[in-house]
């Protein structure tokens, strides 16, 4: 899933449809967000390859939930991201799994 919006060559329209409606992020600075700035960031890293990222964990929290735990590695960052990623019901059928909340902490 956090693969999907790493990569350099998925656009903003696809990133965006694997988001929730209420999707949090917390950026580097410590600062709450919404999609538009975590999209923008994304497209903005400039990278022509993916980063490297090394999944450290990710953890069921039921059927419905998941949280991933995972350093990535770029030209010139190191950091730790925490993502949370939900399916809800719609209409008696499971929907898609969408980012709800994703926190970027900068490693020293």
């Amino acid at each position: 899933m956090e693969t999907a919006l790493l990569k350099p060559e998925t656009a903003e329209g696809p990133r965006r449809e694997l988001l929730h409606d209420e999707f949090e992020y917390v950026a580097r600075d410590g600062s709450i967000n919404g999609a538009q700035r975590f999209v923008t960031e994304l497209q903005g890293s400039g990278a022509d390859a993916a980063p490297d990222l090394s999944l450290s964990s990710a953890v069921p929290l039921g059927s419905t939930a998941y949280h991933h735990s995972y350093r990535l590695t770029d030209s010139s960052t190191v950091t730790r991201r925490s993502s949370l990623w939900i399916r809800e019901d719609h209409h008696n059928e499971m929907g898609p799994w969408l980012l709800r909340y994703h926190q970027v902490t900068t490693e020293n």
